[in-house]
């Protein structure tokens, strides 16, 4: 009976090793690889077979990650080893087969036939993925910031415009048709600014992902005229 459990037990730790998507590497007092759970395998591209008796260092963790030698003193998971200490949510580097560097968070916990400490088991996550997303997240922040910078920047020509005509305005007494003239510029200068803060609400769209182009026809012999009237209250003063 008492055998009959053992063997059960086993059966349920095996199933639970192959079901998890995290690797599993169990190691030795020696820092030996005794086992390498299917997603472990398939995470580093190495079969059991080859794993098995290996030293857990020199197998995949024995460099920085622009490829310099990583000195085995150094080591956090043979120091957590020796200690029996327990180690959680580390980011490190393993070494795949064929010398491809994988970004991994890992988990130790001692391995104890009570009072016997008899190694450990390590558990890692691929974090691939995750860092991949964080970049791209981290690159769309940037553009938004940029984007962000340039209409802010932008703002200050239309708004110099209108609060520059206004007080001419308000100044002088102007014929008819100058008038005119200025306070066009002043609708051209404030349909920009309505233009950029478009822009900006286009930013916001684009990070909820509902932004929708409309393409239509545009002159940009109209828009070099504009940007001539915009400066041209300036370059008279």
């Amino acid at each position: 009976a008492r055998r009959w459990e053992a063997l059960r037990a086993r059966w349920e730790v095996d199933a639970l090793l192959e079901a998890t998507g995290d690797g599993v590497v169990g190691v030795d007092l020696e820092g030996r690889c005794t086992f390498l759970n299917r997603a472990g395998c398939e995470l580093l591209g190495y079969a059991p077979q080859e794993v098995v008796g290996r030293d857990l260092h020199d197998l995949l963790h024995h460099s920085y990650p622009d490829g310099t030698p990583f000195p085995r003193e150094a080591c956090l998971l043979l120091d957590a080893l020796a200690e029996g200490a327990a180690l959680s949510g580390v980011a490190e580097i393993f070494w795949a087969h064929g010398r491809r560097p994988v970004p991994v968070q890992i988990s130790m916990r001692p391995l104890r036939e009570d009072p016997e400490l008899k190694g450990a088991v390590l558990t890692f996550t691929d974090m691939t993925r995750a860092r991949a997303a964080e970049e791209s997240l981290r690159r769309a922040v940037r553009a938004r910031d940029e984007v962000l910078a340039v209409v802010s920047h932008d703002l200050r020509n239309p708004v110099g415009t209108i609060f520059s005509t206004a007080g001419l305005l308000l100044e002088l007494e102007l014929p008819r048709e100058k008038a005119r003239d200025h306070l066009l510029a002043v609708q051209r200068s404030a349909e920009r600014m309505n233009r950029l803060i478009q822009d900006l609400l286009d930013v916001a769209r684009l990070e909820a992902g509902a932004l929708r182009v409309s393409p239509a026809p545009f002159s940009v012999a109209a828009l070099l005229k504009e940007l001539l009237d915009g400066y041209r209250g300036r370059a008279q003063e």
